[in-house]
């Protein structure tokens, strides 16, 4: 009622509008708010500082990162005074937040550090606690993880002393899905039952949604899949009451291929129209590729071959011109999958070999960039994988060293689950009785890719440069 007292259309009314709608989580008419107040440009720099500021947290909130960067680069915000210190303060935090989306993450890193300063300078705790959690987000993908979860640890107390429970209750989360990555998922799942409740208690949809959305990931790293789904079917209905395309098309794409891993075909096929509508309608480019991969899973569990010869194309495809590094990795092991089951396909000798050459060569990719980095439950399960391979072609001998490999690996870093696996096919190997089934290769795809989180923040620009070399040497264009 308030703001209805401000002369309508007004610089005042539209930036009071943009709050409003914000806060009420009506985040695209929040943006339209605040881009009329942008286009008005102010009357003095606080205005244009107080404009920016909106239309920065709008943008984020909706997933426009390359137009909210396109507005901060036309005008400088480098002057540091008392009266617009403020919002200075935000804008370099959402500069921030908006470089990590897009994968800046030591540019991201600088310009966190930079608002934390600001907000010492400020001497505002409850901002120094945001700034701080950006930080944290930025050195994790950044490989700093040691340092990551001390600055986490730093804002969970900071945002308690400053009596921000939403904010704990974010930073709690951000933690927890790093602790999943490292520790027992277990730990995870109660940082974010510990969230859910505050955020239940504030009403604050959009991070119930986002929660949900986590604790499936991690009940599908723990293999329950019906609860994944769940949790996931939460954030999809949550999301659909939000004015926010964004968060719809994130967690559909989050429950379409949990869907399609579980093998729930039909499903997955009946939501992904709804999906590519909105990608298309609202612009989000960087999930077209996420949709191609879900195709693909999708194809590949169909019973005729010709939708396997169309998932192995769409997997070459992304593998041909490499842009996202979990994209290019799923795509590989999902691709070597369908390879094994094209040689079981084939009774001639000759078209075995052949397949088996191929294979052999996107292994020897795959374990080479495994071999790059300090996860030994990645390490584990790739041995488990091509242990089952060699087994699968009569290399039993090669195949029982791998096993043995792997199990005695995931024994020694708490890989129990894993441990038990290898053994278990060890045992049934020695006895002549084992059988691998298509499940089994599948499984084992789909556990390399969870894997996966353990350590892609620890990736260099250079490790990713060769991995994409490796990929253009196999799959790119000639």
């Amino acid at each position: 009622m308030e703001i209805e007292a401000v002369p309508s259309g007004s610089f005042l009314f539209e930036i009071l509008m943009s709050l409003y709608l914000e806060f009420s989580q009506q985040y695209t008419q929040a943006a339209d708010f605040a881009t009329n107040a942008w286009k008005r440009n102010g009357k003095n720099e606080m205005e244009t500082l107080m404009a920016l500021s909106r239309l920065l947290t709008c943008y984020f909130k909706i997933g426009l990162h390359e137009k909210a960067l396109t507005a901060l680069h036309e005008i400088p915000t480098n002057e540091l005074n008392e009266q617009n210190l403020y919002w200075i303060h935000s804008i370099r935090n959402n500069e921030a937040m908006i470089q990590i989306e897009l994968g800046n993450y030591d540019l991201g890193a600088q310009i966190a550090r930079n608002a934390v300063k600001l907000a010492k300078m400020l001497g505002d705790q409850k901002k120094l606690g945001h700034s701080l959690n950006t930080l944290a987000i930025a050195l994790e993908w950044s490989g700093k993880i040691e340092l990551a979860k001390k600055t986490y640890q730093e804002t969970l107390k900071i945002k308690q002393e400053a009596n921000d429970e939403l904010g704990y209750a974010i930073t709690l989360c951000n933690l927890g899905a790093l602790m999943s990555n490292l520790e027992n998922p277990k730990d995870s799942e109660q940082m974010y039952l510990e969230a859910l409740t505050i955020f239940q208690k504030h009403e604050r949809i959009s991070n119930i949604a986002k929660t949900h959305e986590l604790m499936g990931f991690i009940q599908t790293k723990m293999g329950r899949q019906e609860p994944a789904i769940s949790h996931y079917q939460q954030a999809v209905h949550l999301a659909q009451t939000l004015d926010n395309e964004f968060l719809k098309a994130t967690t559909l794409k989050s429950l379409i291929g949990c869907l399609a891993s579980a093998g729930k075909i039909k499903q997955a096929e009946e939501l992904l129209p709804q999906l590519k509508d909105i990608v298309k309608n609202e612009g989000f480019s960087s999930l077209e590729n996420s949709i191609k991969l879900i195709e693909a899973s999708i194809l590949k569990q169909k019973p005729r071959t010709s939708n396997k010869v169309r998932a192995q194309e769409i997997y070459r495809n992304l593998l041909s011109q490499p842009t996202s590094y979990e994209i290019s990795f799923a795509s590989l092991t999902n691709l070597i999958e369908l390879g094994i089951l094209e040689w079981e396909d084939y009774a001639n000798e000759e078209e075995r070999n052949l397949i088996a050459q191929e294979l052999e060569s996107m292994l020897d990719i795959l374990e080479k960039e495994i071999a790059n980095y300090d996860s030994n439950g990645l390490l584990a399960e790739f041995l488990f994988f091509k242990g089952k391979i060699n087994c699968l072609w009569g290399n039993i001998k090669e195949g029982l060293i791998l096993l043995n490999q792997s199990s005695q690996i995931a024994q020694a870093d708490g890989w129990s689950q894993l441990e038990s696996k290898a053994k278990h096919a060890i045992e049934n190997i020695k006895r002549g009785s084992f059988h691998f089934t298509p499940s089994d290769f599948s499984n084992s795809v789909q556990q390399l890719n969870l894997h996966l989180a353990s350590f892609s923040t620890s990736l260099k620009q250079n490790q990713v440069d060769n991995f994409y070399k490796m990929l253009n040497s196999r799959f790119g264009q000639k």
